[in-house]
């Protein structure tokens, strides 16, 4: 199972590290979480990241959607671009992913 580191995860869900650390000091928002007491830290898994970024039925569809190149993706998860075009290409890591050219 794909686990995110908690950068990763406030860049998912468009919340600030400090908004996830404090949710992960509350306990109860990500259920499945693991701490490695290594220089891993947090590793929050994708499951809990997909629960919260489902919309809620009162929640209105954003309206400005803003669209990241694979360069800019990899820049804010400080990943390298291939990475990024491999996750892509699983289908499974962003699936509101679209292919703007064949460039």
């Amino acid at each position: 199972m794909k686990h995110y580191t908690v950068k990763e995860a406030a860049i998912l869900l468009s919340k600030s590290e400090e908004t996830i650390r404090r949710w992960l000091r509350k306990g109860d928002v990500f259920p499945n979480v693991q701490y490695n007491s290594d220089k891993e830290g947090w590793k929050i898994p994708a499951a809990d990241i997909f629960l919260l970024s489902k919309p809620t039925i009162n929640e209105q569809p954003k309206t400005n959607n803003q669209t990241l190149t694979v360069s800019q993706v990899a820049s804010r998860l400080g990943k390298s671009e291939e990475t990024i075009k491999r996750w892509l290409r699983s289908g499974q890591q962003f699936p509101n992913a679209y292919k703007n050219s064949d460039v």
